[in-house]
């Protein structure tokens, strides 16, 4: 394609919009590279650090700039000039940054959301081709974002983040699979703690694969950072009671990054409430009892095979006075006491700690059963059971 008069660049003596000089901390930018504000320096310019720069961007490169990073450079930070293609563009498209050279891209949904838009174009370019650009500053933004403070540990771009339940509107970093609370949405800049962090709470975001994901799986949170498929053909063996972040966009396989629409919810399994911790407390994985001393409110049991009074299993350890997360009724892990059990035994409380055993006869007049064993459970390890609490016998 013939270049356009759009396309030319910079004549001494041309009239072009808006100029500002500025220190260059970049050595040999190319004519018509996007530059970004430098971090630290006050009235100076560099090279972006790479793609979808989030803010920053301040306009193109007018000349080329010099072979060192302490002279000055003149930028164009509105108006139309043209920059360098990075892929395929098509007029009307937006644009945004391509790579560390400082070329641009067309904004499309494996955009980071976020990502600072540059401009329009307003021809269509091949990769390596001249384009203009309309400069128009803005956000790609195709879902919902929203800022949060970042807590302990700082936030990375593209991981999962969770609610900061040390304070208001702040998010940390999310550490636990199958995450049963507070997931927020994806993060997308890496911020210290203390800082400000974009978030996507609602639409596409870039995220990083833990094993094999395939497009249209629903994910739930993986190992530190990255997220997995919630295995649909066999759903028990991947987060009782979890939350999901969204669904995938794009098959993937261990370690690669893709698209997930991001849309938190509780994944369903029966009946799940909250309750009140009462005295001592209550353990994840534990047959929880009704406290007689306070309305709406869960303790360990008082003995092994109490005659009334069983809730179900807590699916969280809370303190005295913290809320609590009790199955009902549907599929629990519960943690056997120490004899192990077999799958469709029926199961009782062993003791004050709320593990469980194998209900037999004669373990108690009209004591209550917490359910049934979906698992053959080792002694003293965890496993399925669906949670149905019963009086046993009369």
């Amino acid at each position: 394609m013939a270049a356009t008069p759009l396309r030319i660049p910079y004549v001494v003596g041309q009239q072009v919009a808006s100029i500002a000089e500025l220190s260059c901390l970049s050595a040999n930018v190319a004519e018509g590279s996007v530059l970004v504000m430098a971090p630290g320096t006050d009235d100076a310019v560099q090279l972006p650090s790479g793609a979808d720069v989030t803010n920053g961007a301040i306009g193109l490169a007018l000349l080329a700039g010099a072979a060192n990073t302490t002279s000055t450079i003149k930028v164009l930070y509105s108006g139309i000039y043209p920059a360098v293609a990075n892929g395929t563009i098509t007029r009307g498209q937006q644009v945004t940054v391509g790579s560390s050279a400082g070329d641009v891209k067309a904004v499309g949904i494996a955009t980071a959301q976020g990502a600072q838009v540059i401009g329009t174009a307003l021809e269509s370019a091949t990769n390596g081709q001249r384009v203009a650009i309309n400069i128009d500053f803005g956000l790609v933004s195709s879902g919902v974002v929203e800022q949060f403070t970042v807590g302990s540990g700082g936030v990375t771009t593209g991981t999962p983040v969770v609610i900061d339940v040390t304070a208001n509107r702040q998010v940390i970093a999310a550490t636990v699979a199958d995450q049963r609370q507070g997931i927020v949405g994806i993060a997308l800049a890496t911020v210290a703690a203390t800082g400000t962090v974009s978030v996507v709470v609602d639409g596409p975001a870039v995220y990083t694969a833990s094993g094999t994901i395939t497009r249209g799986d629903l994910l739930t949170l993986g190992t530190t950072g990255t997220l997995k498929s919630y295995t649909t053909a066999s759903p028990l063996t991947t987060g009782i009671n979890a939350m999901a972040i969204g669904y995938a966009l794009d098959s993937l396989t261990n370690a690669q990054t893709g698209l997930v629409m991001v849309t938190p919810f509780q994944i369903p399994n029966g009946i799940v409430l909250p309750f009140v911790a009462g005295s001592g407390g209550v353990t994840a994985n534990c047959a929880v009892v009704q406290d007689t001393t306070t309305n709406r409110q869960v303790v360990l049991p008082a003995a092994a095979d109490p005659v009334k009074g069983v809730l179900g299993v807590a699916l969280n350890t809370a303190i005295a006075t913290a809320i609590c997360f009790v199955q009902l009724h549907g599929v629990a892990t519960i943690l056997d006491s120490g004899a192990g059990m077999t799958r469709g035994d029926r199961v009782a409380i062993a003791g004050t700690n709320g593990q469980m055993k194998t209900w037999a006869i004669g373990a108690g007049t009209n004591s209550m059963m917490v359910g049934t064993a979906i698992d053959s459970i080792g002694a003293g390890l965890t496993g399925l059971a669906f949670i149905n609490p019963c009086v046993a016998q009369g």
